[in-house]
C-alpha cells in the first residue's frame, strides 16, 4: 500500500461522476475494490483498498467514513443561514434560495446533510469548493469539516 488516499468531496467534478463505485449495503462475502462506496448502518463508507470481509469502521486503512446519515431535521426558512455546531448530524431542509455560510466554531469531523426543497438554489462559499450551488429543486448536499477545511458536496454545480 504505502500511499495516502484523500477522498474527493464533490460527487461531480474533475474526477468525473464515476470517482466512486456505489455497491449498496455492505456484506461480508462481497469483494470490494478500492473506491467502492457502501452503506453500513447510517453511514456511507469509501474503500481505500481492495477488501473482503473487512467491516467498515474496523480498519481505518481500508475504509473511510464518507458521510453519516441522521434522522433529525431542521427547516431553514430564510434566504441566508450560518451552519453552526448544533447542526452536526442533522438534515437541513432549505425552503427557498439560501446563501449558506459556515461558523468558524465548527469542529473537526462536523457533518450535516441537506436538501433544496424550493426552486431557488442553495449557495456555498467558493473556497475551497469549486462547486458552489445546488443543481435544482430536490438536490441533496452535505457539509463536512475535515483536516482540509469545511466543504460542501453532493448534487452541486459551478
Amino acid at each position: 500500500m504505502g500511499r495516502t488516499y484523500v477522498p474527493p468531496v464533490q460527487y461531480r467534478g474533475p474526477m468525473g461522476a464515476d470517482w466512486a463505485l456505489p455497491k449498496g449495503f455492505w456484506n461480508n462475502v462481497t469483494t470490494y475494490p478500492e473506491r467502492s462506496l457502501v452503506q453500513r448502518g447510517m453511514k456511507l463508507w469509501l474503500a481505500l483498498a481492495d477488501n473482503t470481509n473487512v467491516e467498515p469502521g474496523t480498519n481505518a486503512a481500508v475504509w473511510f467514513e464518507q458521510f453519516s446519515f441522521r434522522l433529525e431535521s431542521k427547516l431553514v426558512p430564510g434566504t441566508s443561514y450560518e451552519i453552526i455546531p448544533a447542526d452536526d448530524g442533522i438534515d437541513l431542509w432549505v425552503a427557498q434560495g439560501c446563501a449558506i455560510t459556515y461558523s468558524p466554531l465548527l469542529e473537526l469531523n462536523f457533518a450535516c446533510s441537506g436538501v433544496q426543497l424550493g426552486t431557488g438554489q442553495v449557495t456555498f462559499p467558493a473556497v475551497p469548493n469549486h462547486f458552489t450551488k445546488t443543481r435544482a429543486q430536490g438536490s441533496v448536499f452535505g457539509v463536512k469539516k475535515d483536516s482540509f477545511g469545511v466543504r460542501a458536496f453532493g448534487d452541486l454545480v459551478p
